[in-house]
């Protein structure tokens, strides 16, 4: 009897619950919410607060203008368009859905919560020159506007409107409302996965990390793979002239997925690294460790899950050759780096490899160890300045160590600095490196790259920085036509964005991420303006020569002018005059900045027909300098440092082609006194160093070559007859190897000829003439980075590429080599400039050929000059005035 009352008790709940059950499923639905129409494959979601003013100063920014510009590109702007910008603006609580829509395009869903009485009147788009239709899919009526080619979709499906410019984008909301449940639905709301955010800023952003690969791959046109996590949502704001995105990231719960599982044992830390960290850097991915060992294991569980081959193949060499390469992870310290600078060749990125480390000295010695097992023959060693460089012959060493975060390297050359380890993909671009830290040309010493990192995280465990204007030149080569074209039609826009940040910094099981943005304010203008001012220094003499110096006080440009009294004088680049020295004799050669004491102090070399002149900052000369010869015609000269020891060599070439090289002290050099080549040169005899190796080569105006040795001495296979009258300059295409790296010449009736250090003719190319007349000759860039290639004939001069891309043309006649100049500052800041003495006038283009100095310069001198990344100044010769003005 007395179970009789528990019975009753157990039913009445029982049917309460089934009755709650009942009403919730059957009689109180849900409404449906636009969240719970985003398909899955969407790349980002946006998501308005009810914040007007702050989403009014985002779309007051660069960044969002670029985006604007980048979604309408080549496409019509129409009244629809403008309808759905004015509607949105004033509404909360809708959302846009970013989708790939080609393999280079992407288009928007646009999502807003539905009131008859409102959303109708709201969208009621004005009448026009448009055909009105409607379908049908899966029971759901479609509207469609169609005008100018495209076709705006809408429908309604329960209280949502939706809307886009691509119909099937349309089809595929109402087909993933109709074969997803509504609790799989629910979980699409970010509430349900845990995110949560803050009302009073510009919106939220949430993110699909895990397929953010595909939205980029939209504008390479090489493919990416990699997923960094699973999902973000970042509160969305403006402050100044910057774009904040700020919130979490979410690994999955297989904590091997994603690339942010490698860093679920860390804490984060400073970016340290910033010291050795060269100011031409475009970018910088920079990984903080703070227990080496655990990232070593929670990275293999990772690259065993994603790229086994690759961890088989690093568990093989380490256990074939008794290497431990286990332990180099364990002693970084604090952080690794991967900086991106624009390649020496242009147009391409060089990588180094920064790794900090508490015991280097470990390191150096396992990569040693590595080095001296696995090379053929010898083991690649080369001392520069204080540096030892030796390299890995291991293809993509690097790589095989930190993949994913590290790609690439197919060569390993590797030094220290410090605790730092530095790892290059190539040599050349290695010893520049080290040039800019020994100068402290680094983020470091920088106050306005101090000023940035001030403002991103400070602690963090992924960091990518990097520079947009500096890298849109590098990125274009490797974008989709379209957007490469994109890229080229908005330059000054795209300039505008500055230096930028992605962060993720570690916390309990997500990563707070913060996203910083910064721009300079853009104004649509026909021709951007010119900033600073114009200044002009006259001379009581004739000006027969200037030369741009760089000063190692402050690095600011400066400048040498010599009158006609043969008077040097060193000015600024406001045009003040700092000091004033009698030569004696006119200069025929380029001026070279060179560290005689090594010291940081920079002093002037240069020649003149029959001494050598040295004279420091302050005008005075070096002893035992000016140094005079037993010849009186010097017809070239070149200052040769083998190693950056600042051990000086200075090697001259007579009108006779007899070669003498003396040190810096004066003494004349065994094997150069005098070396004869039998007749004069047709452009100064210049060092190379290839591989660790040393070559002199000089080129006769009759076409024979001659490489030598440091010592003077002939190389096989040398002098060799190239068949050929070179004209112009000549210039170095450093390969990964001797075999592949190629010494280049133009002749002057149109071949471009190819030869080795082997003595070996790679290859004649015959370049395509315009006239039976034509005559052609190469262009060096001033720094040796590339070379343009020059025609001329009766009616005009052709200047082109390396590929021989036609970059302008001229009806200048008569033009000599040395009358253009050829400046590239990186970035894709090059220009041209032309010397027409003729007419007195010289033009100034920019590397697509675009006249930038309209009218052309009264001048028959010319230097260009950067102030910063973006301005320029040119100083040239106006009478017996020195002018510098803006470019």
């Amino acid at each position: 009897m007395k179970r009789t009352p528990l019975l009753i008790t157990a039913g009445i709940v029982l049917f309460v619950i089934l009755g709650y059950y009942a009403y919730d499923v059957f009689l109180v639905k849900d409404p449906v919410r636009p969240w719970d129409l985003v398909p899955a494959d969407a790349m980002i979601v946006y998501e308005k607060n009810n914040c007007n003013a702050c989403l009014e100063e985002v779309n007051k920014s660069s960044l969002f203008n670029i985006i604007e510009t980048a979604a309408s590109y080549k496409k019509p702007v129409d009244s629809i368009r403008n309808r759905i910008g004015a509607v949105l603006k004033d509404k909360q609580g809708f959302l846009i859905s970013v989708h790939i829509t080609k393999k280079d395009d992407f288009d928007f869903i646009y999502y807003l919560p539905y009131s008859s009485a409102t959303t109708e009147d709201a969208f009621a788009f004005p009448k026009g020159n448009y055909r009105r239709s409607t379908r049908e899919f899966n029971s759901v009526q479609i509207q469609e506007l169609r005008f100018s080619g495209q076709v705006f979709s809408y429908a309604t499906i329960g209280e949502v409107w939706i809307g886009s410019f691509t119909p099937f984008l349309i089809e595929d909301v109402i087909r993933t409302y109709e074969t997803t449940p509504a609790s799989e639905r629910k979980k699409n709301r970010p509430s349900q996965q845990g995110f949560s955010s803050i009302q009073d800023d510009g919106g939220n952003v949430y993110v699909r990390l895990k397929i953010f690969s595909d939205w980029l791959s939209l504008f390479t046109a090489k493919p990416l793979n990699f997923a960094l996590g699973e999902s973000a949502l970042l509160d969305l704001k403006s402050n100044g002239n910057s774009v904040v995105l700020n919130g979490f990231s979410y690994d999955s719960l297989d904590r091997s997925t994603y690339m942010l599982s490698a860093f679920r044992h860390q804490s984060p830390v400073s970016f340290g690294l910033k010291h050795v960290v060269s100011n031409r850097t475009i970018a910088v991915s920079s990984y903080g460790i703070s227990d080496g060992a655990a990232f070593y294991g929670d990275l293999q569980k990772f690259v065993k899950q994603k790229n086994r081959a690759l961890s088989d193949t690093l568990l093989k060499l380490s256990s074939t050759h008794n290497l431990k390469l286990e332990n180099l992870y364990k002693l970084i310290s604090d952080e690794f780096s991967v900086c991106f600078l624009e390649s020496l060749k242009g147009r391409k990125l060089s990588r180094i490899l920064l790794v900090e480390s508490k015991q280097p000295e470990q390191w150096l010695q396992t990569l040693n160890t590595v080095s001296e097992k696995l090379s053929v023959d010898t083991v690649f060693f080369e001392r520069y300045s204080q540096y030892e460089i030796r390299e890995v012959p291991v293809f993509r060493f690097s790589e095989k160590l930190l993949w994913p975060f590290v790609s690439g390297f197919d060569q390993n050359f590797y030094t220290s600095v410090g605790q730092v380890i530095i790892i290059a993909d190539n040599l050349e671009e290695l010893k520049r490196f080290l040039d800019d830290i020994e100068a402290e040309d680094t983020w470091g010493k920088s106050v306005s790259q101090n000023r940035f990192l001030e403002s991103t995280l400070l602690e963090s465990n992924v960091s990518l920085y990097f520079n947009p204007a500096k890298a849109w030149n590098v990125l274009s080569a490797d974008l989709q036509p379209r957007w490469s074209n994109f890229v080229r039609d908005n330059q000054p826009l795209l300039q505008s964005l500055q230096m930028s940040s992605i962060q993720f910094s570690h916390l309990n099981n997500s990563f707070y991420t913060n996203a910083l943005f910064t721009y300079k304010p853009f104004v649509a203008t026909a021709k951007p303006e010119k900033g600073g001012d114009k200044f002009i220094t006259n001379f009581q003499q004739g000006i027969s020569s200037l030369h741009a110096v760089r000063s190692h006080v402050n690095r600011s440009n400066e400048i040498l002018i010599q009158d006609s009294l043969n008077d040097l004088s060193l000015l600024s680049s406001e045009g003040k005059l700092f000091w004033k020295v009698p030569i004696g004799d006119r200069i025929i050669s380029d001026v070279t900045q060179i560290d005689f004491f090594n010291n940081g102090k920079l002093q002037y070399f240069f020649s003149t027909s029959s001494a050598i002149h040295i004279i420091d900052r302050l005008g005075n000369y070096v002893d035992p300098y000016p140094l005079h010869l037993p010849t009186a015609d010097i017809e070239h000269v070149s200052v040769i440092d083998y190693d950056n020891s600042k051990r000086y060599r200075i090697l001259i070439a007579d009108k006779k082609g007899k070669l003498m090289m003396y040190d810096k002290s004066g003494a004349l050099l065994e094997g150069w006194n005098p070396k004869d080549v039998g007749g004069s040169l047709a452009m100064p005899p210049r060092h190379h160093r290839i591989k660790g190796k040393d070559y002199i080569l000089a080129v006769r105006k009759d076409g024979q070559v001659f490489l030598m040795n440091r010592r003077g001495e002939n190389l096989k296979k040398f002098p060799l007859n190239l068949e050929a009258i070179p004209s112009g300059d000549y210039a170095l295409e450093v390969g990964s190897t001797i075999s592949d790296t190629y010494f280049v010449l133009v002749s002057r009736d149109g071949f471009k000829i190819r030869f080795t250090v082997e003595g070996k003719l790679q290859g004649r190319e015959t370049l395509l003439k315009t006239s039976v007349t034509s005559n052609f000759s190469l262009i060096g860039e001033k720094s040796n980075k590339s070379y343009l290639i020059l025609q001329q004939d009766g009616k005009q001069l052709t200047i082109a590429d390396e590929s021989g891309k036609r970059i302008l043309s001229n009806n200048i006649v008569g033009l000599s080599p040395s009358d253009i100049k050829y400046f590239d500052f990186g970035a894709g800041n090059a220009f041209i400039g032309l010397i027409d003495r003729t007419q007195g006038l010289s033009y100034i283009y920019d590397s697509r050929g675009n006249l930038l100095t309209e009218p052309p310069l009264e001048s028959t001198a010319i230097e260009v000059r950067p102030i910063n990344s973006e301005q320029f100044r040119v100083f040239f010769i106006h009478g017996k005035s020195l002018v510098i003005q803006p470019l």
